[in-house]
């Protein structure tokens, strides 16, 4: 028993290292009071930030979480107030395990007035083997801001979503001109990408680009829900319009192009003598929102395209429907490479839009709310990118501003994370004809009760050379059951040592913990035993024994008339591991 309560306690102090922040102040702390008042036991909270941006990176195919390393720049007014999960300053963060959390620095920003002073940063993410994907993220509440990256994985790419890479795209001479027109389809030739003959490319400095050209070209499927939802960044931007006037508004996209082209180590921005050609059939069933009917020969359609710097939308003309072959046909010579995407738009409301009430047992449910039809997809984007997980318990009512006028939206709503198979709505799934409309829908929230305990904890660590000074942490960690683990995540919280943790009995579970670039996991389980008490089953995965089994704990807890389970642990530290919690 004395050794799996060494493993168990190892890796609850991986948990402890996960959250544990700004050490130097703390050590300044501890060494004066150890150096003044031996014989008096203090006890002393790790610092708890509570403006967190929580970030999970998913593949977009399959909404599991990538294992591959995201590296994220940060950039933007706020940037210089983004610190790691470990309190260091930097540039550039990298996930772990599919995920990275980020605290605002509370001695930079104004936290308490985040409301009308948001935290505005922008993240540009890459990792080997996806697309990049770049967004703004504005922090508006003294709390945990949850972000979901979905990432396209060039091999595994979501349905509607088309990748052609050509290392051998076309040839230029030491001018920078095109040699041989070339062309580049897609889709089995629903869209085309040409490069004339005679075309003079040249980065963005203006420099020729000379050599054999590389292209990559990513087309989103307007018709496909995977495809727009895999958009980065979603579909509700902020755009300059043609009178180069600034506003926010909601794209509903007829076909995205992302076209890349390369040579030499120099990326091609610009082009004289010409231009790249690109067009795409449409889908006779595409609806034009502007009139409710199935796009038609002559239906006008805006072009625009992506700012990559500021990662602001810019209008550039008007392109008309066409008929050619028979085929409903949008196509354009465009004179620079970005993201180049055909929409129609629509503004959006900034007060006064639906409000969804959640009543009941609110205060136990994690919920993900997802939109099922076309026209509202984009909606599922920008609002996942908002509200992926909602805590009723903090948001009785949530109410949607800045979102697109004159747009049906169904909802549905569904448990997430240590919820799932726990949790019921009613109703499970609503209709609204306008999200800008201000009526209010309740929806009722109902656990089930039967089988679910609470753990209630109480950790304290010490020195083993100091034990009268002890750490009560503000730490966090993840759990959800282990057949939803990789998909869906929720986070319990120790605030000075104490915090519970609602568990289904007869469920295995999975626990994670992460500090800067390590992490852990554990199982953890429940199951009912004689006389009122609970069998606790607790199994990490970072140690294994001689033969190569796992480790394993099994305890016996007395369950409360409550239905809650008090554990407590008190663990001593060796002084160096003591030492680097400070």
């Amino acid at each position: 028993m004395k050794a799996t309560k060494i493993f168990m306690f190892r890796f609850m102090l991986l948990l402890l290292l996960s959250f544990t922040m700004i050490r130097c102040n703390i050590t300044e702390d501890l060494n004066k009071i150890q150096s003044s008042a031996d014989s008096i036991k203090f006890f002393i909270g790790t610092p708890e930030f509570r403006t967190q941006l929580h970030i999970e990176f998913k593949n977009a195919a399959n909404n599991h979480y990538i294992t591959d390393i995201a590296s994220v720049a940060v950039s933007g007014k706020n940037a210089t107030c983004m610190f790691s999960n470990i309190g260091t300053f930097a540039t550039s963060y990298n996930s772990v395990d599919g995920m990275l959390d980020l605290i605002v620095n509370p001695n930079m920003i104004d936290t308490a007035n985040l409301a009308t002073k948001p935290v505005e940063i922008e993240l540009a993410v890459t990792a080997i083997g996806y697309l990049n994907y770049y967004t703004k993220v504005y922090i508006t509440e003294n709390d945990v801001k949850n972000l979901v990256i979905p990432l396209i994985k060039i091999s595994e790419a979501p349905s509607g979503v088309a990748i052609s890479q050509n290392n051998a795209f076309a040839s230029v001479d030491a001018s920078g001109k095109v040699l041989n027109t070339t062309t580049e389809t897609i889709n089995s030739g629903n869209q085309k990408v040409e490069i004339p003959a005679g075309t003079i490319l040249k980065d963005k400095e203006g420099n020729i680009v000379s050599g054999t050209v590389s292209s990559q070209i990513v087309f989103y499927d307007p018709t496909s829900n995977e495809a727009v939802s895999a958009i980065p960044g979603s579909m509700d931007v902020q755009a300059k319009l043609a009178d180069n006037s600034n506003e926010e508004v909601s794209f509903s996209t007829a076909g995205m192009f992302g076209v890349s082209l390369s040579a030499n180590g120099k990326e091609v921005s610009k082009f004289e003598n010409g231009g790249v050609n690109i067009s795409t059939k449409l889908n006779s069933q595409l609806l034009n929102p502007m009139t409710g009917e199935p796009v038609k020969v002559g239906d006008v359609i805006e072009m625009w395209s992506k700012d990559e710097n500021s990662g602001e939308w810019v209008f550039e003309k008007m392109d008309t429907v066409q008929l050619i072959n028979g085929e409903l046909v949008l196509k354009e010579n465009v004179k620079h490479l970005s993201t180049w995407n055909w929409d129609w738009k629509s503004s959006r409301c900034n007060t006064g839009g639906l409000k969804i009430k959640f009543v009941g047992d609110v205060n136990l449910a994690n919920t993900i709310i997802k939109t099922d039809n076309l026209q509202s997809n984009r909606i599922s984007s920008y609002y996942r990118s908002s509200y992926q997980t909602i805590h009723p318990a903090i948001n009785e009512v949530l109410s949607f501003r800045n979102v697109p006028r004159n747009l049906p939206v169904t909802f549905q709503f569904e448990p997430y994370g240590s919820d799932i198979g726990n949790i019921t709505y009613s109703p499970s799934t609503i209709s609204v004809s306008d999200l800008c409309s201000s009526k209010t829908v309740e929806v009722k929230v109902t656990e089930d009760k039967s089988n679910v305990v609470v753990v209630d904890f109480d950790l304290v660590v010490t020195a083993q050379s100091a034990s009268n000074i002890a750490i009560k942490p503000n730490i966090g960690a993840f759990f959800a059951p282990v057949s939803s683990f990789y998909s869906s995540r929720s986070i319990f919280r120790l605030r000075n040592g104490r915090g519970s943790l609602k568990l289904k009995l007869g469920t295995d579970y999975m626990l994670y913990g992460s500090f800067g670039t390590a992490s852990g996991f554990a199982k953890l389980r429940l199951d009912n035993a004689t006389a009122g008490k609970v069998k606790v089953t607790f199994t990490p995965n970072m140690f294994t024994k001689a033969d190569g089994s796992a480790y394993e704990q099994v305890i016996m807890v007395d369950k409360q008339a409550d239905n809650t389970i008090p554990v407590k642990y008190n663990f001593k530290l060796p002084d160096s591991v003591f030492n680097s919690m400070k």
